[in-house]
């Protein structure tokens, strides 16, 4: 990491009631989050396993039906995790991660809800949160320290990957994003 990049770690750092206006009546429910606090909530709201309730992410569904549609297969679980892992990695290092929480009947304090946020100046040099192949991709990488099984064709099978590749060719995220100028990207 870059001392630059140093620098922007330790600026986020500071606590959300510092530095955002969260409500009052919220303050006790949205905290700054960790990639290891958040994993679970991101992973399940974007694949939809272990009974949740809500919709998953469609377009995400879309590429990972391509290797099963079971929601619960293990290998899917770990590409998704695999998947996601690196990218909360680099938005803990580089922005920041918010979470909503809640309380059990039993007092325990569960992750109900969680975003990555990347304030403007904060994402990479092309408007992505991580270039493919670029500094903070292998650093997701080698921090989240797990082999990215999505990219293992002998496990998602070669629809997946090509989906994989369409949807990001077919995206215009990144280039959308510079064109927007400064702001906030969530």
């Amino acid at each position: 990491m870059s001392s630059e990049d140093i620098q922007r770690r330790r600026s986020s750092q500071i606590s959300i009631q510092e530095e955002f206006p969260v409500p009052h009546f919220a303050s006790d429910m949205v905290r700054k989050g960790s990639r290891e606090s958040s994993f679970d909530c991101i992973t399940t709201a974007f694949n939809g396993h272990g009974g949740f309730g809500g919709s998953n992410e469609p377009s995400i569904d879309w590429m990972f039906s391509a290797m099963t549609n079971d929601h619960d297969d293990p290998r899917r679980i770990d590409a998704i995790g695999s998947f996601f892992g690196p990218m909360l990695v680099v938005s803990e290092a580089y922005g920041m991660i918010l979470e909503l929480v809640v309380n059990d009947e039993n007092g325990r304090t569960h992750v109900a809800a969680a975003c990555a946020c990347y304030p403007p100046g904060t994402l990479d040099s092309d408007g992505s949160t991580m270039k493919s192949g670029g500094d903070r991709y292998h650093f997701g990488l080698s921090t989240y320290n797990v082999a990215p099984t999505f990219m293992n064709k002998e496990v998602t099978g070669e629809a997946f990957v090509q989906r994989l590749a369409a949807f990001k060719q077919d995206s215009e995220w990144d280039q959308r994003r510079k064109e927007y100028g400064k702001m906030w990207y969530v």
